[in-house]
């Protein structure tokens, strides 16, 4: 009986030392909860470098076209800058809030727009006393 017993504790110990290094490698700084942590970590980035990857190449075809290709350059400027061409036409809409606001007043859809082109009244429109337009 007595060979049995500094087995025991050498067991004891040997159990505390698995236990401890379990509980290190799985909650420690370099465990396993760390190891997942850093994987999330690395296909987030992953992710996100593919996706840079794709606005990076449609940037370099977009510089391309600015290049080689006139009529983007020209719908470009068009379309962002307000440019136009001489001979092209300009129309200006007003706001469709404004014209129902104007139409309510003054009554009538003609009333919308009271003045013809060179700034006169036009005659069916006709605002409320002491009002101008």
């Amino acid at each position: 009986m007595s060979s049995v017993r500094p087995h025991l504790g050498f067991l004891a110990v040997l159990l505390g030392l698995v236990v401890a290094f379990g509980t290190f490698t799985v909650f420690g700084r370099s465990g396993v909860a760390r190891l997942s942590e850093l994987n999330e970590c690395k296909r987030a980035l992953t992710d996100r470098a593919f996706r840079l990857l794709q606005e990076n190449q449609a940037l370099r075809e977009r510089i391309t076209r600015f290049h080689d290709d006139d009529r983007y350059l020209e719908e470009l400027a068009r379309t962002r800058l307000g440019m136009v061409r001489d001979g092209d036409i300009i129309y200006r809409f007003s706001d469709p809030e404004d014209i129902e606001t104007r139409t309510l007043r003054y009554g009538g859809p003609r009333a919308a727009f009271p003045h013809d082109r060179q700034g006169i009244p036009h005659p069916t429109a006709s605002p409320p006393s002491g009002e101008t337009f």
